[in-house]
């Protein structure tokens, strides 16, 4: 047996998905605010910090298409950067969860997300991208479009 006959019968034998490609995952969402609260510090006059929640479905090429987005956003006026969580939930019920961190605040959000991981056929998923999002003027509603370079375990 050739050198590359070996290598080859060896890779058959590793588990499946064990050297999974990196694949894409992107879509665009409208989200509502469901849910703010605004908490004053006290220790300064302009500390604040803020909490949100939002809701919307993914628009998206593939199995990511429909599923039900939820958003978790916490931001400090003090820190340079805040951020919070992402939920995908797919029509089976399976889920991908993501930490996200704003690298540019405001009505123009733009940002970072990390896969921390997932639920049944998303067990294993890992991965790292960008969204970019707009606002309504009343900060009610965002526009948001994601992609994300991922891997399964």
């Amino acid at each position: 047996m050739t050198k590359l006959q070996t290598t080859l019968a060896l890779l058959a034998l590793l588990p499946a998905g064990w050297a999974s490609a990196q694949e894409e995952l992107s879509g665009q969402a409208t989200l509502n605010v469901t849910e703010t609260m605004t908490i004053n510090v006290g220790d300064t006059p302009d500390h604040q910090m803020f909490y949100t929640r939002m809701e919307g479905t993914l628009k998206a090429e593939g199995p990511l298409n429909n599923a039900r987005y939820e958003v978790v956003e916490f931001f400090d006026t003090a820190l340079p950067n805040n951020g919070g969580y992402k939920t995908f939930t797919l029509a089976d019920g399976s889920k991908i969860f993501a930490r996200y961190e704003v690298t540019e605040p405001g009505s123009t959000p733009k940002g970072t997300i990390k896969l921390t991981g997932g639920t049944e056929r998303y067990a294993g998923i890992s991965g790292t991208g960008s969204f970019q999002g707009k606002f309504n003027e009343g900060f009610t509603v965002l526009e948001d479009t994601i992609e994300v370079e991922y891997t399964m375990k």
